[in-house]
């Protein structure tokens, strides 16, 4: 363990070192910046559109129509196993049948 005196040097030290700080100062026109900003009455599209999207009569509506979304996927898109043993097939079919979509004849070298 360290003794006292040394923990008190490295307290003084510290302390020390927060002598040179000075307090942090915005830019020359932060004020008027902010006060052009309080003052502004009119609002841009972005700004009238999120006030729609946020208030709850919008909100909810599309969150509902979400979950609805989500749900018929979920439900509607099960696969039963007759149609994934289908769909297996065709793919292994089309894995052998790759190479008929080129434009290259590999067999030949003259050009």
């Amino acid at each position: 363990m360290k003794n006292e005196t040394e923990i008190n040097k490295n307290v003084e030290a510290t302390l020390n070192s927060l002598d040179g700080i000075q307090p942090a100062t915005p830019g020359v026109y932060f004020y008027t910046r902010v006060m052009a900003r309080l003052n502004k009455t009119e609002k841009n599209v972005w700004e009238l559109i999120t006030a729609r999207i946020g208030q709850p009569v919008v909100a909810i509506p599309i969150v509902l129509l979400v979950i609805l979304m989500n749900a018929v996927v979920v439900f509607y898109e099960h696969q039963t196993p007759a149609n994934l043993a289908e769909q297996t097939e065709q793919s292994n079919y089309d894995e052998f049948n790759i190479a008929a979509n080129t434009f290259y004849d590999n067999e030949t070298t003259e050009p």
